[in-house]
């Protein structure tokens, strides 16, 4: 059960971010990664990492994206 709220429901704070590379005007890679407590008590812990690459042509575009959680 998941709703909008604005509030904060711990204290601990998530940290997360994507680092990329494009070269030519048509390949990128990029690995990606997140980290944060999602509980009230803020004991259980999520995070995310992944890797993606795109190519982007005249006509086309291909994206591919690998993700591994853990909680």
């Amino acid at each position: 059960d998941f709703e909008g709220r604005g509030g904060d429901n711990n204290d601990d704070k998530a940290f997360g971010g994507r680092l990329a590379y494009a070269w030519l005007p048509k390949y990128e890679v990029g690995l990606s990664y997140y980290q944060g407590a999602y509980d009230d008590e803020g004991l259980l812990e999520f995070s995310a990492t992944g890797a993606d690459v795109s190519y982007t042509g005249t006509y086309l575009t291909i994206r591919g994206e690998y993700i591994e959680t853990e909680s």
